[in-house]
């Protein structure tokens, strides 16, 4: 079970809390979507459970360990951080993969290539031993992004898998096909969705949302619905708006009950 109490985190250079006083559980096998606009902390959160955001007060546990007393190695072994930009390295497909799990068989590495439908394309080059360019400038955005998702899906010993915006800025196709991966995935594994898109929120078991204040501190919006089994996320039309998201100060995330109507 992984639980924040009371979480409070601002970056240096701001000099407002980017996330204040947020509380929520999430349960083994458990499927969260954090959806917010940019800038409103969904990423922070990530960070944060992933050791790359330290200096927060508040608790965070994780299967009944506090976070603050968990080796950054050992955190590693339990939670997977995807982003839409993880790095690949200049090697080979299978040198890329082994970074995930060293001692992967040829079996299982070519299992998770098949999850995300890379290992035919790879077969026609050279399978496991294809080489890739730094950051794999040589195969597309669709398929770097696919091949980081069977990297990730090596840590079969992990319990929570965080993906943020890991199905942005891809082609229709490939963006499906992780979608899929990921729902199948949080059939047995605690799994984080963090996006801005809405669309990819079907199925998830929880949705935490930004609670949005003015400098006053007057609540402007907190609303979601569900209808159809497909969950609605809905802000006013002027927090969509760049310009008058200047005047918001605080974007605060809270757990929200989902209602039915």
């Amino acid at each position: 079970m992984l639980e924040f109490r009371n979480v409070t985190f601002q970056y240096d250079v701001e000099d407002f809390n980017i996330i204040d006083d947020l509380s929520f559980t999430v349960e083994p096998e458990e499927f969260i979507s954090i959806i917010g606009i940019s800038g409103c902390g969904k990423s922070t959160i990530a960070g944060i459970l992933a050791a790359k955001n330290r200096g927060y007060t508040g608790r965070i546990t994780l299967g009944g360990v506090p976070l603050s007393e968990v080796a950054e190695t050992d955190l590693m072994k339990h939670v997977v951080l995807v982003r839409h930009n993880s790095y690949l390295f200049k090697g080979t497909v299978e040198e890329n993969l082994r970074m995930a799990e060293p001692d992967a068989t040829k079996e299982e590495m070519e299992a998770v290539l098949q999850k995300v439908n890379l290992l035919g394309f790879l077969q026609t080059q050279n399978g496991l031993q294809t080489e890739l360019l730094e950051k794999a400038g040589n195969l597309s955005g669709g398929q770097c992004q696919r091949l980081v998702i069977a990297r990730a899906l090596l840590r079969s010993d992990s319990a929570v898998y965080i993906f943020d915006e890991a199905a942005s800025n891809i082609d229709v196709e490939s963006e499906e096909l992780i979608m899929n991966v990921i729902h199948e995935l949080a059939k047995t594994k605690t799994v984080l969705l963090i996006s801005r898109s809405v669309c990819r929120i079907s199925s998830t078991d929880t949705l935490l949302l930004p609670l949005i204040f003015d400098t006053s501190s007057t609540h402007i919006a907190d609303c979601n619905r569900k209808k159809e089994q497909h969950t609605v996320f809905w802000l006013p039309p002027q927090i969509k708006n760049e310009a008058c998201q200047k005047q918001y100060q605080i974007f605060h995330f809270c757990r929200c009950q989902i209602i039915d109507h």
